[in-house]
């Protein structure tokens, strides 16, 4: 062990990590990879639900603003949009959503 004479931190003199009492110097390096693994684990974790609740606060705005559409316009509004979408596009193949084409031959697949 190596301590600092001015701020007393303790080092190991073998592998230079902070003093690791009880701990190898090979245990005491696995177990620091471990926590850092854990540490990357649970900030991808947190990451990953943000997205998720990011994802769901846009599906609330998107339903908000489809009710609201459907109050200004009503049945009558809905049922133009229809036949609009039934004259101007297709249903994709996979998984039958309409979509319009903008560019490009009339071949779906």
């Amino acid at each position: 062990m190596i301590q600092c004479p001015v701020c007393h931190a303790a080092r190991c003199h073998q592998c230079n990590c902070p003093w690791h009492t009880g701990f190898t110097c090979e245990a005491f390096q696995q177990r620091q990879r471990d926590i850092a693994m854990q540490e990357q684990q649970r900030r991808q974790n947190e990451i990953y639900e943000q997205q998720r609740r990011n994802e769901e606060q846009q599906r609330i705005r998107e339903n908000q603003n489809l009710e609201q559409w459907r109050q200004d316009n009503g049945p009558r509004g809905e049922a133009a949009t229809n036949s609009w979408v039934a004259a101007h596009a297709k249903r994709c193949p996979r998984c039958r959503v309409p979509v319009e084409k903008t560019t490009g031959c009339n071949h779906m697949t």
